[in-house]
């Protein structure tokens, strides 16, 4: 064998193990984007399910929001109207006296932003009425 042929034989088994190798990066290649693409999918269905869920969870908030919120003002335009009441029972002598009209409604003001205020308030027209 002389050195020409040694050196055909060297590179004919090269250029065949160059060959394969790069069919080897193909198939890797093309399993590792199967592989990203599950991977991809899985992840946006479980992103879908999380959103579908969290719209499902505030739809409830809103729902209950709504809710107590119609409660509260309920209750709120209740206790306005109790209060009132008792003013007019107990503090308005003379419903005719604009300025008497207008410190009534500042203090009904000053108790309904003073929950402190607002329970003095009210034992002392509970007191008052008492006293009738």
């Amino acid at each position: 064998m002389t050195l020409e042929m040694v050196s055909l034989v060297v590179t004919l088994v090269v250029g065949f193990v160059s060959v394969f190798i790069s069919a080897f990066a193909i198939w890797l290649g093309m399993s590792s984007r199967r592989d990203s693409k599950a991977n991809f999918d899985g992840t946006k269905d479980l992103m879908h399910s999380y959103d579908t869920r969290n719209r499902e969870v505030l739809a409830e908030i809103d729902k209950k929001a709504a809710v107590t919120e119609r409660t509260v003002t309920e209750s709120h335009q209740k206790l306005l109207e109790t209060v009132t009441s008792l003013l007019s029972k107990t503090v308005v002598a003379d419903k005719g006296n604009p300025e008497q009209q207008l410190i009534m409604q500042q203090l009904l003001q000053a108790a309904l932003a003073d929950p402190a205020l607002m329970k003095e308030f009210l034992e002392m027209a509970k007191s008052q009425n008492e006293n009738k």
